[in-house]
């Protein structure tokens, strides 16, 4: 019976490394491309042009389908065209000229 040698014996562990780092890495390779894929399905993109004046769902939520349909953003196209209605406080009305914001 022959006994391997050192030598030998350090080859064997040397290729074994070399086979185990190259599937670790190809592993890893296979992770992210999984995960960039699913990310490329996981984003919205809003069919309009528009600025969000309120967002009544958060990052991460589930959003259930129902009967009624939920209102997830409230969008104003052109904000130099909306005009705002608001209650001015007699003392405070002084103080209200064009273009504060």
């Amino acid at each position: 019976m022959r006994v391997p040698s050192v030598k030998q014996n350090l080859e064997t562990a040397q290729n074994e490394y070399k086979v185990a780092q190259a599937n670790v890495l190809r592993a890893a390779q296979v992770a992210v491309a999984g995960s960039t894929k699913n990310l490329s399905l996981a984003n919205i993109y809003s069919p309009i042009d528009g600025t969000v004046l309120s967002r009544n769902v958060s990052e991460g939520q589930t959003v259930a389908a129902s009967f009624n349909t939920p209102t997830l953003f409230s969008i104003a196209k052109d904000l130099t065209q909306m005009q705002v209605g608001a209650a001015v406080d007699e003392a405070d009305i002084g103080n209200v000229k064009k273009g504060n914001g």
